[in-house]
């Protein structure tokens, strides 16, 4: 798996059974919720039945094994223009549908193997503990700034599972911790503008740029806005992180109309809307919105002391 893995561009994978979470996983995960530090994203509140649980009848009934892959980001596919005010995982196709592509050709060399084999490819849109199942398969180990750490590659990775059932179960992986594995370095917390990182490898979503430009539709907290300086997501912690590899190769595919996103931000301010939604519709950009979009380009404008009519 490891070969075919690599051939469609990940920079990980691990299989682990299917077995329950130890406690201290889930109690990690509900204090931090119960405090509030998942801030609007409701949907993290529900479906906690299927979570930790690839078997439940709401995910795969009969899940046996859990394929965990990582993808390289790089710098992104696209960097000309505005694309360089956007978060480097956002610089391209929406890698939802990128991995999920992958994830279907993966599943079937699984299925020339186990003909009779069942799946449910998950990227970010299913409720998985991603960065459990990567730790527990072994791809990598926990980063204070809340990502996966992959050898060789660090924190510059998306995630994507494979959920599979009527295939024997896989031996356990050799699981990393769930505790930081950065030493004494503090980087990441250092240089995270609004305090928004534990340390612990925690993130208050409150405070996160990432948060608030991306799934925020409303007003932006003036301590958080003060502070923007993409349209789209935040690359600070991970860029600033010395297992950071900035010369591995975005597997990221390009966009087919990204080229027609507006040249600068009073274009995207004042432009044609319906034209520049156009160019994003098959990028993660179309997730946030014209609204939410125009209303970070607003505050981009303000904090680069760019005029908004220039």
């Amino acid at each position: 798996m490891a070969d075919a893995a690599s051939a469609l561009g990940f920079c990980a994978v691990g299989v682990a059974p299917v077995a329950p979470f130890e406690s201290s996983v889930v109690a990690r995960f509900d204090a931090w919720r119960q405090e509030g530090r998942h801030a609007q994203m409701r949907y993290l509140e529900r479906w906690d039945e299927v979570r930790w649980h690839p078997g439940h009848e709401g995910m795969l009934p009969g899940a046996s094994a859990v394929v965990s892959v990582a993808l390289p980001v790089g710098e992104g596919r696209h960097r000309d223009g505005l694309w360089a005010l956007v978060a480097a995982h956002a610089r391209g196709r929406d890698y939802h549908a990128t991995i999920k592509d992958k994830l279907t050709q993966l599943s079937l060399g699984v299925r020339r193997v186990f003909a009779q084999a069942r799946f449910r490819v998950c990227v970010d849109s299913a409720p998985v503990p991603e960065r459990s199942w990567a730790l527990r398969c072994g791809l990598g180990t926990l980063g204070k700034n809340g990502a996966l750490m992959v050898p060789g590659v660090g924190p510059g990775v998306l995630l994507g599972e494979l959920i599979c059932a009527d295939v024997p179960p896989p031996p356990s992986a050799e699981a990393a911790g769930g505790e930081p594995s950065c030493a004494q370095c503090m980087r990441c917390v250092a240089a995270c503008p609004t305090g928004a990182l534990g340390g612990d490898g925690s993130v208050d979503a409150r405070r996160c740029l990432s948060y608030h430009s991306i799934e925020n539709r409303g007003d932006v907290p003036e301590a958080v806005a003060r502070q923007m300086t993409l349209l789209f997501g935040c690359d600070i912690c991970l860029s600033v992180c010395p297992q950071h590899n900035p010369a591995v190769e975005s597997q990221l595919v390009a966009s087919a109309a990204a080229t027609d996103l507006p040249p600068t931000l009073a274009s995207l301010l004042h432009g044609d809307t319906s034209q520049w939604q156009h160019s994003i519709a098959d990028t993660c950009l179309h997730r946030t919105g014209a609204a939410a979009l125009r209303r970070n380009a607003a505050l981009v404008c303000r904090n680069l002391k760019q005029g908004i009519h220039s």
